[in-house]
């Protein structure tokens, strides 16, 4: 087994772990936010898949296209809005126009372009399972806060995205 090489006086001590540069209150606040955002994510995509076969991905872009003035997305419109690439988008549309859930249209504004709508069957899958998203939501996040606290919150995400919090 090789030994190290001995120091030679020139090496540069490894930068600080992120972490350690950020104080108390900001690495609460900021891994907080990831361990809080993960483990949700990941509980209400269990619960969907579970309960109404419909992964947490997939129940997002039905919300998109099925909410009042949404109807038809053009594809870049819809990966944006959802944070995927346009590859990612492809693979999800895809699966949920083969589950009858979503369609493919040409616009009629430019041929070449595609757009995507939500299907009848998509909108009774996406009624179903709004009613599971919203009760882990509930459960699991917005219980813990009181209303002071949930309109702080909302005002400080709206502060932060700079107005880009949107919901239904």
């Amino acid at each position: 087994m090789a030994q190290p090489a001995p120091p030679t006086g020139t090496e540069q001590p490894d930068p600080a772990p992120a972490c350690t540069l950020l104080s108390g209150a900001e690495e609460a606040a900021w891994f907080g936010l990831l361990a809080m955002h993960g483990a949700l994510s990941k509980e209400i995509d269990a619960e969907l898949v579970r309960t109404c076969r419909l992964p947490l991905r997939s129940f997002q872009a039905l919300d998109r296209l099925a909410r009042p003035g949404g109807g038809r997305l053009g594809m870049g419109g819809l990966a944006r809005e959802l944070h995927l690439s346009q590859s990612g988008l492809s693979r999800l549309v895809d699966r949920l126009e083969t589950e009858g859930l979503i369609r493919r249209e040409a616009s009629a504004a430019d041929g070449r372009a595609v757009l995507v709508a939500v299907t009848d069957a998509g909108r009774q899958r996406l009624r179903q399972a709004a009613a599971v998203h919203v009760a882990v939501v509930r459960a699991r996040f917005l219980s813990h806060l009181s209303p002071a606290e949930l309109t702080l919150l909302g005002e400080l995400w709206h502060r932060i995205l700079g107005g880009g919090v949107t919901g239904c």
